[in-house]
């Protein structure tokens, strides 16, 4: 029992330092420059589209009812298609798109290249406004 206690008491303090220092090192919401960003064209916007729906949450603005949830899934069993998921954002027009900063091409990025244009990137988010709203958003 002793040298249960020998063993264990050490690596519990160990654990314990470990995880609040890697608690730590969590990026804070309150510094987050994207959620700023976002904030500024809140007023002239009624939806967001993004592939991290936590950002959503946070900023209070809704993403679109039928692409709230882009499951694999529902590509898999052929209730959503890349088709379809452009057809749906050409039809809600999202004030905003916040996306993922990766070199890959999107299956929208006509839409894109199209309507919106490019307002805050990050090493790992790119926010995109509609060109109309990011002429009216404040500084």
């Amino acid at each position: 029992m002793v040298l249960f206690c020998l063993c264990a008491l050490p690596w519990l303090g160990a654990r314990l330092y470990l995880q609040e220092s890697g608690l730590r090192h969590v990026p804070k919401l309150y510094n987050c420059r994207a959620l700023k960003e976002i904030e500024r064209f809140k007023p002239l916007t009624q939806y967001i589209f993004t592939d991290q729906p936590i950002y959503s949450f946070h900023s209070g603005i809704p993403v679109p009812p039928r692409l709230a949830i882009l499951s694999l899934k529902r590509f898999w069993t052929g209730e959503m298609s890349n088709a379809r998921l452009v057809a749906e954002l050409e039809a809600a027009q999202p004030g905003l798109m916040l996306l993922s900063s990766d070199p890959g091409e999107r299956c929208f990025q006509a839409l894109l290249n199209g309507h919106y244009q490019l307002v805050y990137e990050d090493a790992a988010n790119r926010l995109y406004a509609l060109k109309s709203i990011a002429r009216k958003a404040p500084y």
